[in-house]
């Protein structure tokens, strides 16, 4: 629970995204890199359902942290998962937004030292994830 920045900060039933959610997103949306999210000036990722496309996610492609500053905000960037790598205490797994190409899963892990994004959501059930948009009641962890 303590490697679970979601957790730790937002507490109630929010939590880090696991492997298996984050690829359950990746297998059951379509990917489209956008810029200028609705005239946010903003760039990310947008995941739209493959069955209801009213249900999208948006994440903003806010860079990483490293070495004391913050670089490739707007083109790159990840999101953590609270899997840790099986073999390597110092990785955790996370999904990669990339530049050129598709996001994905970085199961090998990425450094902990690297400052990646955290996505918090909420799994009712505790099988399939929640993920508010801004302006949801639940985004608080209310």
């Amino acid at each position: 629970m303590e490697d679970d920045a979601a957790a730790v900060n937002m507490g109630g039933q929010w939590h880090m995204p696991t492997q298996k959610q984050i690829q359950e997103l990746l297998d059951n949306t379509t990917i489209t890199r956008v810029t200028d999210y609705n005239g946010s000036g903003i760039n990310g990722i947008l995941f739209t359902s493959k069955t209801d496309i009213n249900r999208k996610l948006f994440i903003p492609s806010a860079g990483n942290f490293g070495k004391g500053s913050v670089y490739n905000v707007g083109d790159d960037g990840g999101v953590w998962s609270s899997s840790l790598t099986f073999n390597d205490i110092y990785r955790a797994m996370s999904l990669e937004l990339g530049t050129t190409e598709k996001p994905h899963f970085a199961n090998k892990g990425t450094s902990r030292e690297v400052g990646l994004s955290v996505r918090g959501v909420i799994t009712p059930n505790h099988d399939t994830p929640y993920y508010p948009e801004p302006g949801d009641p639940h985004e608080s962890g209310q």
